[in-house]
């Protein structure tokens, strides 16, 4: 395997499971607890996106620096924009835990 090959790979599989720790921790994708939506839905698409860069990368041998050098780049933004979802859930849970200790305080 070509070493722009496997770097490309470890990207992509970085990017995928990200998304998808997100999207079981913090969304909590797998529990009855009410889920943001439009979070849940960016986030799997963009596990998809991942996932289909990743079948990609081992269909097409010919991968170029440019390439990887993209992906990198978008695996940094796309790191960023889960941190922001991530920030919001964690916001999000707080003021339910908050709301739930102040209806039942006498």
């Amino acid at each position: 395997m070509n070493n722009l090959l496997i770097i490309n790979a470890l990207i992509c599989a970085v990017g995928f499971f990200v998304g998808v720790h997100t999207f079981i921790k913090h969304l909590k994708a797998f529990s009855s607890e009410k889920t943001p939506v439009i979070e849940a839905w960016l986030v799997a698409v963009g596990m998809l996106a991942w996932s289909v860069l990743l079948y990609a990368s081992f269909d097409e041998p010919v991968i170029t620096r440019l390439e990887v050098f993209s992906r990198l780049l978008f695996l940094i933004y796309w790191v960023g924009g889960i941190l922001k979802v991530q920030k919001q859930c964690i916001k999000i849970r707080r003021h339910l835990s908050k709301r739930k200790t102040n209806l039942y305080k006498p």
